[in-house]
């Protein structure tokens, strides 16, 4: 039997050196390539609006298309240099093919972009179940600039990012996603006192809308959950 991977395109590789293979192509009348149709539209209509190179670009990348998801954006920073957003999610996608120096790049690029200018919401593209969004401009670059340092060894500069990331965390989401990531970062640079004060100020009555991997995870740390009842939720 031919193994279909030999025919697949790679997006990437992983950090041993192994092929990243590009998702399965969905059908056309999924939800996702509607979207990524009605987004690709609105491009040709006008391909010098910032809103949609940026949603034609997370569109492209929901499909498993890095590679041109990067381009798109790519042509965004030629066309809008001093735009956040476009560095912000060029750098997430950086991130996903485990490209972390041109994502953290990028990244540090939007952190100065955004310096002394106000937070906006950014709109999902696959909402949760309560169509609320729950990040911002400013949590994601920091937060996405934390991830990529902390991926690419530097932890110490992993832990400036979280740090930022948490003290403009306005909601249970925000919290329990940046504290998680502090907590294993804390704890790799043998910082176990700051990291046990952070899960301190995660109790079990918070209103999680969407991150509940990450608080189930930080209720592991705490010694609330056992690592067999983390496995069984996560099955489910």
């Amino acid at each position: 039997m031919v193994d279909d991977k030999l025919f697949a395109e790679i997006e990437g590789f992983s950090v041993t050196g192994e092929p990243l293979f590009q998702l399965p192509i969905a059908s056309e009348t999924s939800d996702v390539m509607k979207k990524y149709f009605t987004a690709l539209k609105e491009y040709e209509k006008d391909p010098m609006n910032a809103e949609n190179i940026i949603w034609l670009g997370r569109r492209t990348a929901y499909l498993g298309k890095y590679r041109s998801a990067i381009a798109i954006f790519s042509k965004g920073i030629k066309h809008f240099p001093n735009d956040a957003r476009m560095y912000r999610h060029r750098g997430h996608r950086f991130i996903t093919l485990r490209l972390f120096k041109q994502a953290i790049a990028d990244l540090e690029k939007a952190c100065q972009l955004i310096y002394r200018k106000d937070d906006e919401i950014e709109p999902d593209g696959i909402p949760n179940p309560s169509g609320i969004p729950i990040s911002s401009l400013h949590s994601n670059i920091w937060y996405h600039m934390g991830l990529a340092y902390y991926l690419d060894g530097d932890l110490a500069k992993a832990l400036l990012a979280y740090r930022n990331s948490l003290e403009i965390s306005d909601n249970d989401d925000k919290t329990v996603s940046t504290v998680h990531w502090l907590y294993m970062t804390l704890r790799l640079l043998n910082i176990k006192y700051e990291a046990d004060m952070h899960l301190q100020d995660i109790d079990q009555e918070l209103d999680i809308i969407e991150n509940h991997h990450y608080y189930d995870c930080i209720l592991l740390y705490k010694g609330k959950l056992t690592p067999e009842q983390l496995l069984e939720k996560a099955r489910k």
